[in-house]
């Protein structure tokens, strides 16, 4: 019988997609890493060039965040990790954006 004092679901799913949110950072002309989303078969055919920081697309906290140096570590966690679950069978989607030097940072949205 509580009211939530949140944001609404369309605020919440944008949120919580980062591929959603560093398009529209991007089209309101805010500098962001070039990257790709999808299942990790998906990123190894892309043109991203190495070292790059693989994520889970929905992911927070920096958990299962990871910086690939080459190829080649990608493919091998392809192999490993990009198995369909017997309940949930849709592939995992992951972000992979090109590593860009200096000090990490995270963005916190206001609606």
């Amino acid at each position: 019988g509580g009211k939530l004092l949140g944001p609404g679901p369309e605020f919440i799913a944008l949120a919580s997609d980062k591929t959603a949110i560093i398009d529209r950072l991007a089209a309101h002309e805010l500098r962001v890493p070039r990257g790709f989303c999808g299942p990790l078969s998906k990123l190894c055919a892309s043109p991203l060039h190495y070292p790059i920081v693989l994520k889970p697309n929905d992911g927070a906290g920096a958990i299962d965040t990871m910086l690939l140096q080459k190829k080649h570590d990608l493919m091998v966690l392809m192999l490993l990790r990009e198995k369909p679950l017997l309940l949930d069978p849709r592939p995992f989607i992951w972000r992979g954006e090109e590593f860009v030097p200096g000090k990490a940072a995270s963005v916190a949205l206001l609606c």
